[in-house]
């Protein structure tokens, strides 16, 4: 049989020129229908973005492969750059078969604007950091562990156990308390392919197959308390429509399996990343908007959550739908079992729905952040504002490492972590790193944000604050962020001046009883700076903090263009760092692997640093 393989410097060659479809309107309007759901990103030449309509022509069409496509001006969307997108005349695939492309949700349409939030804080008035104010739990922060990180799996020791110490160890790096999966599916989900647990239905179930199970323990072991959340990209084509009770059976044995082989408790499950998960007429539908309450089937969410339950995971949530807020309509009108409302981008729902979720006690979550391959200064404003603005509870990016050949699609990004070279050892620890360190180093999952206007909201001069306390009420965490204008998406209460003083006053159970002549109580203070991505200036411990008075209150000032971290929590942050791993290589040519003499450890998985792209075998 012959196997064909895509290596690196195999791909390094300029590609073929797109040709150009003859057009003269590029925009929703040109549309017959929404292209919610039924999008694919223009990959044929690899580019970033395109800044006109004419571009995103040239750089994403091919004759054959662009029955309807989109330009997508950025300027209205939150930090998002202009990129063009194609869908296919296929109403079966909504792209040509076989072409190399990203099937996602881009949107056809402007989000809702931001809620206004708190009013900013008078000038010169202090935030009582009030712990009587209403407070959402934090439910950590993570990444996202798929197919696109497949390469970290080969790097040689120690590098591998240094890049997984950056991401999960507490106190240390980036501290990550959530580790999204993807639940293979045996098919192409952005860069790369991630196996099924059962290839076919007389196939006897295998939970080792793929690096995500390996990625798992590794995160597990460094920290015990972090939680998993399963998730589909796509799925073995034997099940047939994803709207069905075997889909539901499918993703729950995935659940069941991980604990019975691994001892591991899957805490919240996703269903089909970037599709809508209810249908409107036909079985294979895809509702894009609009339907009246009874027009709307999500039965398989509820097939999922009876799935889980007769399998003794009750405990585990069902989340939904890892697309855009207008995805979750369906699940509104039909009351459907969702426990995490989790969204591609802030969860930026209208006050209705995001007041029906609440009464639900759904937890709000960002389960798919685009900016840690924007800029770390887009990170930290969002970190922020996320809550501020709309109450989101955890924050997951993507990918976990840039574990794959950096000439596939979006390889061109600097993104959470850096680990596709393993044959050289080489990975790089850009600045997310340290500003997701600004957050999870000095506050766990269960510790509470406080409410606003005092316990969370803007400060007088522009940029957001939010304070975190411990479920004791004795240790509390403040954050501030100061991102000016071009970088400021929200474009409301960005930040002029190039320095402002913040005030603040600690509730009394955070303050620390001081007898008659000992020192003032000193806050920690961390700092980054946002106007750049070079890490030396990311998460740098001010030699002096800040002293607090007897009656509790605080002044400091802040720069324009920063994150700032305040702590009573002190000496339990570091930098952690290993020692500079090896420089980056070359891909060792010529390169060949013998099938027969690799190690049982690899059954299922790809020969060294090498890669599936489309489907598996």
């Amino acid at each position: 049989m012959m196997l064909l393989m895509l290596l690196p410097l195999l791909l390094t060659g300029a590609p073929a020129s797109a040709s150009p479809v003859a057009s003269t309107v590029c925009n929703a309007s040109s549309f017959p229908r929404s292209l919610l759901d039924t999008q694919c990103f223009g990959s044929a030449t690899r580019v970033p973005s395109a800044g006109t309509a004419a571009a995103c022509l040239s750089a994403c069409c091919e004759a054959e492969a662009c029955a309807l496509w989109n330009f997508a001006d950025g300027s209205h969307r939150q930090g998002k750059v202009n990129g063009c997108w194609i869908g296919g005349s296929d109403p079966e695939t909504m792209c040509t078969a076989g072409r190399l492309g990203w099937v996602g949700g881009m949107r056809a349409s402007p989000p809702l604007p931001p809620p206004p939030g708190p009013a900013p804080l008078p000038a010169g008035a202090a935030a009582r950091l009030d712990l009587a104010d209403p407070a959402l739990e934090f439910d950590g922060l993570g990444a996202i562990i798929d197919a696109s990180s497949r390469l970290m799996f080969d790097y040689p020791e120690p590098e591998r156990s240094e890049i997984m110490d950056y991401l999960f160890k507490p106190h240390f790096g980036a501290s990550l308390s959530i580790a999204k999966v993807e639940v293979g599916g045996d098919a192409q989900q952005t860069d790369g392919t991630t196996a099924s647990y059962r290839h076919n239905t007389g196939e006897p179930v295998n939970f080792n197959r793929s690096h995500i199970w390996w990625a798992m323990r590794e995160a597990k072991s460094r920290h015990p308390g972090v939680r998993f959340y399963g998730l589909g990209w796509g799925f073995p084509g034997y099940l047939g429509s994803f709207y069905s009770n075997a889909t539901a059976d499918y993703l729950a044995d995935w659940v069941a399996g991980a604990r019975a082989a691994h001892g591991f408790n899957v805490s919240v499950l996703g269903l089909w990343n970037e599709r809508q998960p209810c249908i409107m007429s036909g079985p294979d539908a895809i509702a894009v908007g609009g339907g009246s309450a009874t027009s709307w089937n999500c039965d398989v969410i509820f097939a999922l959550r009876e799935a889980l339950d007769a399998r003794g995971l009750s405990e585990t949530l069902i989340a939904g739908v890892d697309h855009q807020p207008e995805a979750l309509a369906g699940v509104v009108q039909t009351n459907a079992p969702i426990g995490v409302v989790a969204t591609h981008g802030p969860p930026s729902l209208d006050p209705e729905m995001a007041a029906y979720f609440r009464g639900k006690g759904a937890h709000f979550w960002r389960s798919e952040g685009e900016e840690t391959y924007a800029s770390s200064g887009m990170v930290a404003h969002r970190l922020v504002r996320d809550f501020v603005e709309y109450g989101a509870q955890a924050s997951i990016a993507w990918p976990i490492v840039q574990g794959f050949y950096p000439v596939l699609p979006w390889g061109q990004y600097d993104m959470f972590f850096g680990a596709h070279s393993p044959w050289s050892g080489h990975y790089g620890v850009p600045s997310s790193v340290w500003v997701y360190a600004h957050l999870s180093q000095f506050a766990e999952p269960g510790w509470g944000y406080l409410g606003g206007p005092n316990g969370s909201g803007f400060l007088s001069g522009g940029g957001a604050f939010c304070a975190l306390v411990s479920p004791d009420r004795t240790e509390l965490t403040l954050l501030i962020e100061t991102l000016s204008t071009p970088n400021c998406t929200t474009k409301a209460n960005c930040p002029t001046a190039a320095t402002q003083a913040a005030s603040f006053v600690l509730p009394a159970s955070a303050r620390r009883l001081q007898e008659e002549g000992e020192p003032q109580q000193m806050l920690e203070v961390w700092e980054s700076q946002l106007t750049t991505n070079n890490p030396a200036q990311y998460m740098i411990k001010r030699a002096r903090g800040v002293a607090v008075a007897a009656n509790g209150s605080f002044t400091l000032a802040v720069p324009l263009n920063t994150l700032l971290t305040v702590t009573t929590a002190l000496g339990l942050a570091q930098k952690g760092h290993h020692p500079p791993p090896p420089p980056i290589a070359p891909f060792p040519l010529p390169y060949a692997v013998n099938y027969s003499t690799l190690p049982l450890s690899r059954q299922g998985l790809c020969p060294y640093e090498s890669h599936r792209l489309e489907g598996f075998f």
